[in-house]
């Protein structure tokens, strides 16, 4: 969501989430949303969250919070593999059967090549998005 985050003054951790457009000193007009914010101290990250509600965000950031405490809260690590990587292991799959359509089909050979010459690709979008790293939580699954 983007937009701008006020901190609410009593409550740390949780932010109102206003509209990018929004003149938050003349008067709200935005629907209220609320952003629960807890940082792992032990990865450096921010783990952040919006809620419809504040009560929302308030229980999630506890939740959050003792979680992080216990240890159970997964972080996201960035792997090796890039999103060029994951292509060419969705083609090979293509071509042997194993990934198939959302019809719960062999994918067509002029499917497999169109796919094959947007990875052949020398564009400069193409090489800068299947370059980019990936993380642990994005996976490729073959049905």
């Amino acid at each position: 969501m983007a937009g701008r985050r006020v901190k609410h003054a009593r409550h740390a951790g949780l932010y109102r989430v206003h509209r990018a457009s929004c003149a938050a000193d003349a008067g709200c007009a935005c629907p209220e949303k609320w952003e629960a914010t807890a940082r792992s101290k032990r990865d450096d990250k921010l783990i952040r969250k919006h809620f419809d509600t504040f009560t929302g965000a308030q229980r999630r950031r506890q939740d959050a919070l003792v979680a992080l405490r216990q240890g159970e809260l997964p972080i996201v690590k960035p792997t090796g593999q890039t999103v060029r990587d994951d292509l060419d292991q969705l083609i090979a799959a293509m071509r042997d059967g194993s990934a198939l359509d959302r019809s719960g089909r062999r994918y067509r050979p002029s499917t497999i090549r169109s796919y094959e010459e947007r990875a052949g690709s020398t564009s400069r979008r193409s090489s800068v998005t299947c370059g980019s790293r990936r993380s642990a939580a994005a996976t490729y699954r073959a049905s």
